[in-house]
């Protein structure tokens, strides 16, 4: 992954923006969840006969470790910085000759850019409900352009969990209504609702990429209600999941964009709408009776 998603807030004025890239990769790649969990994934469906295609592929670790397993892997990132790390990763770990390193958008490429379609691709973009980060966008794009009639991708799918409830948007007398990272908030989230599932995703399907829905809550008490708590369930392949830890898609609390004084027992709803790979900020969550 080379794309800086919403696990950070963004460094304004960085006088070395490479520096920030090179932070955020390294606590990637120390997120002992995140990594043991696909690797558990990519060595489950590994397989001398197939070829494998990493879209995005950042500091290189998950396509190394299908060199393992697969006939033919292609790495493709469009940060050429990060894809000369990879190179070089590749090189210490005696697999360099069975990686092709592509540096590239992969919207740009087709089959024969990259020597015909594969049988197993990793799309490892993840953010929180797949706002921020192109996933589904890739997912679909490598669907229609770049896997063969059944190939796997991983992940499989992703399951969208929200919460309904109140939070203190202000600092000092001043409203400031933006997403906030859950385990960096300075107050806390007052729960309202049960855990629902907004929405499920599948990524053997093409999506287009805005999203919208309509999610029912029943209050659990008298309350101001003015946000929502969102956390992604991410099907890695059959059994392997992955759901949120502070590194990779911490959950997150998303203003509405309206207040609703709700009662106990009340059912009451959300309408939501998004773009995929677009700022979680322009997501747009908004309370009905």
């Amino acid at each position: 992954m080379s794309r800086v998603g919403n696990s950070y807030p963004a460094q304004e004025g960085n006088p070395n923006p490479g520096t920030f890239t090179k932070s955020y990769h390294l606590e990637m790649i120390s997120d002992v969840e995140r990594v043991n969990r696909i690797v558990q994934a990519v060595r489950a469906v590994g397989d001398p006969e197939k070829s494998f295609l990493e879209i995005g592929c950042g500091t290189g670790i998950f396509s190394i470790e299908a060199a393992r397993h697969f006939g033919r892997v292609v790495a493709v990132d469009k940060d050429p910085a990060i894809l000369e790390v990879a190179k070089r990763a590749a090189v210490r770990a005696g697999v360099a000759e069975r990686i092709r390193f592509l540096d590239a958008d992969v919207f740009t490429l087709s089959a024969s850019d990259l020597g015909g379609r594969f049988d197993v691709a990793l799309a490892e973009m993840m953010s929180i409900w797949t706002i921020e980060e192109p996933q589904v966008l890739a997912a679909s794009y490598a669907r229609k352009y770049l896997l063969r009639a059944g190939a796997i991708l991983i992940p499989d799918s992703v399951t969208n969990i929200a919460e309904c409830g109140n939070y203190d948007f202000e600092v000092g007398d001043v409203e400031l209504r933006t997403p906030v990272v859950e385990f960096v908030s300075r107050s806390a989230f007052r729960l309202n609702t049960t855990s629902v599932v907004a929405q499920s995703l599948d990524l053997q399907t093409v999506y287009e990429p805005k999203s919208k829905g309509v999610i029912d809550f029943r209050a659990l008490s008298n309350e101001r209600v003015n946000c929502l708590r969102l956390s992604s369930l991410i099907h890695l392949w059959r059994d392997i999941n992955f759901y949120s830890t502070d590194t990779l898609m911490p959950t997150t609390i998303v203003p509405a964009v309206n207040d609703l004084v709700v009662k106990r027992g009340q059912v009451y709803q959300v309408a939501f709408q998004y773009n995929h790979g677009s700022p979680i900020a322009d997501a747009v969550f908004r309370l009905m009776e």
